[in-house]
């Protein structure tokens, strides 16, 4: 659930606006492109959701790459929304800072969830590391090994609620022969990766004492969850003197806020602005529900993205600065800073994951020679096939001319082939020619643009001499018949 209200500063406090539930759709269509259905959904929420279309090129690209598909959602969570969307057409939601979702073509993997206590949790990432620290002579017995093993959680709350899902509070990590290994969560944080409206990441690292293991028997641990989340709202206006920008710190319910510094130019903005919360109130600088900063210009506001620095404040508080330089449209009238807090009596819920592989206890597969690449063919014969997205056995031959002075050479032979109203992508062979003509034998009929280009080759076989001046003709490919690649044609400078 999450509280609003707005503050002007060094003006009075707006009245705290009544609680509202995360968003959720009520909707039944049928047949329904997903634009169609995205556009339902956005009106409902106020959520913009777009959608990618490729651009028409034939085949399963075209105005309804998608398909089609019936909903039925009553009251549904906006994140469940989202995973059905890319269930029912085949999509993957790509997810930022800001409230829009974007879909394109791809495949949603749903995560392992184990649930408890109304929340979901699985593991997505997890990582290994060791670091030594030996001094220059000593023996590497008496190295200083540091070692650390790094997990990503993902959370999600069943409810729809994901911004009510709090920090991790307590991590334990039982490996294989029952040894138990505690997290140290001294500032615990609520940053998060980019997720769905009812999801958010964790990541807690654990500081691992002796020998890394290949496999976890168990992960214990807590997540705090709040009972709502309260937005304080704060104004600082851009259009007064030095005297206007320049004002004290103003209270606004759980998160205060202190201008440090403000200057407009034309076009420009410098801004440092430090919030500050007590104990028992968490505010996040990164994810879906990180503090917001905006500009106000012409009655519009638009994003803008600075850099964030916290610390602990006096009382175990803490505190969050914030810096932003930069372009801002002509006109900008206001700055306006939307911090959402989480606070209130924090439920605790309580999760395991079992039976963990880690990345240590995996076999390494050593590369030790470059993968996936395949050399140019070579051919030596003075008859050689074609290319073999070209090759037909009973189609016709190209016959090139001699190389320049009748010497050894490197020739690469370029083929693209009329196909419709255009041309496919060029595709090289290479031949070693004595100096002497030679057929290109086994091409499927059709009409060529062919590209000559030779490389003379020197006493000792190396390609030591500048290539020949590219060579292009097109040339028409019978079944059965031997072509002439013209030997009249100019060399193309």
């Amino acid at each position: 659930m999450r509280r609003a209200f707005w503050i002007g500063v060094a003006l009075a406090a707006g009245a705290a606006a009544p609680c509202v539930a995360a968003p959720r759709v009520t909707l039944r269509l049928e047949n329904a492109l997903p634009q169609e259905a995205l556009a339902r959904v956005t009106e409902q929420t106020g959520v913009p959701l777009h959608l990618f279309v490729p651009e028409s090129r034939g085949g399963d690209f075209g105005p309804t790459p998608y398909g089609r598909a019936g909903v039925d959602w009553r009251a549904a969570p906006l994140g469940q929304v989202v995973r059905d969307v890319c269930r029912l057409y085949g999509l993957t939601a790509v997810t930022r800072d800001s409230p829009e979702i974007f879909f394109q073509r791809g495949k949603t993997v749903e995560p392992k969830l184990t649930t408890a206590n109304g929340l979901g949790v699985a593991l997505v990432r997890v990582a290994q590391a060791e670091r030594a620290s030996l001094v220059p002579g000593a023996s590497p017995s008496e190295a200083g090994w540091r070692r650390t093993v790094h997990l990503r959680l993902l959370c999600r709350a069943l409810g729809g609620d994901g911004e009510l899902i709090g920090p991790v509070t307590r991590l334990t990590l039982i490996d294989a022969s029952g040894k138990r290994q505690e997290a140290r969560l001294a500032a615990p944080t609520v940053d998060s990766g980019p997720a769905l409206p009812d999801e958010r990441t964790r990541d807690v690292t654990v500081e691992w004492a002796g020998e890394h293991g290949p496999r976890l028997q168990r992960i214990e641990g807590e997540l705090a969850l709040y009972a709502r989340v309260e937005e304080s709202r704060f104004r600082v206006s851009l259009t007064g003197g030095d005297a206007a920008k320049a004002v004290p710190a103003a209270p606004a319910g759980p998160v205060r806020m202190q201008v440090l510094e403000v200057s407009t130019g034309p076009g420009a903005l410098r801004a440092r602005i430090r919030l500050e919360w007590n104990a028992g109130v968490e505010v996040a600088a990164a994810g879906p529900d990180a503090v917001r900063t905006s500009v106000v210009a012409g009655g519009r506001a638009g994003r803008v993205f600075g850099t964030a620095r916290s610390g602990m404040a006096t009382g175990g508080g803490r505190w969050l600065e914030l810096d932003y330089a930069g372009p801002v449209e002509p006109g900008a009238e206001a700055l306006e800073i939307v911090v959402p807090a989480g606070q209130g009596p924090q439920r605790r819920a309580a999760f395991a994951l079992e039976n963990v592989a880690l990345p240590f206890g995996q076999p390494y597969d050593l590369r030790l020679a470059p993968r996936h690449l395949k050399p140019a063919p070579t051919v030596g014969a003075s008859a050689a096939g074609a290319s073999t997205l070209f090759r037909d056995a009973e189609g016709g031959s190209l016959r090139l001319p001699a190389t320049a002075g009748g010497n050894a050479a490197e020739v690469r032979v370029g083929l693209s082939r009329q196909a419709g109203d255009g041309w496919t992508a060029v595709r090289w062979q290479v031949l070693e020619s004595s100096g002497g003509p030679q057929v290109l034998r086994g091409l499927a009929p059709g009409t060529y643009r062919v590209i000559l280009r030779s490389a003379p080759r020197s006493v000792d076989g190396a390609t030591s001499a500048p290539p020949t001046p590219d060579r292009t003709a097109t040339v028409q490919i019978r079944k059965g018949a031997v072509s002439e690649f013209p030997s009249a044609v100019p060399p193309k400078r």
